[in-house]
């Protein structure tokens, strides 16, 4: 809207223009969805070995040690 208003010559900030756009109830509508892809899944099912075997059984009450990597950044792109 800032930039529609500077090509018809009115000069107006970012920030007013958002701030009036709040007061009015005008919202931005994006024809997609900007949910970020990080997992692309394989067609074909994993036949690696669990090796972990689900021996969760630490010795202590209350108490088990995991961890999980939801994204990793490997530079190809």
């Amino acid at each position: 809207m800032t930039a529609a208003l500077l090509d018809k010559g009115i000069t107006a900030n970012r920030k007013t223009v958002a701030k009036r756009r709040r007061m009015m109830g005008i919202e931005g509508t994006s024809s997609r969805a900007l949910v970020p892809v990080t997992t692309i899944r394989s067609k074909q099912k994993s036949t690696l070995p669990g090796l972990v075997k689900r021996s969760l059984d630490q010795g202590q009450l209350n108490w088990v040690r995991m961890s999980d990597i939801n994204y990793l950044r490997t530079g190809e792109g």
